[in-house]
């Protein structure tokens, strides 16, 4: 519990949590708003999002790293999209999820440099990098789906392109 306003006036925030390690921290946003330029450190925290009761949104941030603090810098803005309301629709769904926490870190706005004739071939199969940008995810979540045998592996981490689009269809399929 904090006594004195989460975000300043300019809508930003800066908070160093003592979290142990590993540890959770949970960060509940007032209704109506979200959290954009998300920074968090250290690297190797998992963040997560779910929709909490009044449309709040959870940010939630697992350290599993050797540090027992963990940084959390944002700015809060207006939620025009109900974010919370996607969420409710599909709990379950990682994708959804993982999408809204890579916007607030600003992820999805990476500058892709070039591609080369020689990159835009297809392969058949792909490494757990390229299957992961094939999917718009990170690499994280693809090995979370291989565990949960919802993509199929080959051997030395490698996937076959067929197998990701099968994936893809039925992900597409369930959210008709």
């Amino acid at each position: 519990q904090i006594d004195e306003p989460l975000f300043n006036s300019k809508n930003i925030t800066r908070r160093i949590i003592n979290t142990g390690s590993p540890g959770l921290y949970f960060l509940e946003i007032r209704p109506g708003s979200r959290l954009k330029d998300l920074i968090v450190q250290p690297e190797d925290v998992i963040e997560d999002i779910y929709a909490g009761i009044d449309d709040t949104l959870i940010y939630c941030f697992y350290n599993i790293s050797d540090s027992t603090n963990l940084v959390v810098t944002a700015i809060i803005e207006t939620d025009d999209e109900n974010i919370a309301q996607k969420l409710k629709s599909d709990p379950e769904d990682i994708i959804w999820r993982n999408y809204f926490i890579r916007r607030a870190m600003n992820l999805d706005k990476v500058v892709k440099t070039p591609v080369t004739k020689a990159k835009k071939q297809e392969h058949e199969i792909l490494t757990a990098d390229e299957a992961a940008e094939y999917l718009r995810i990170d690499v994280k979540t693809l090995q979370n789906y291989v565990s949960s045998k919802k993509i199929t592996s080959l051997r030395g981490g490698k996937f076959r392109k067929a197998h990701l689009d099968l994936f893809l269809e039925k992900k597409g399929s369930r959210k008709k």
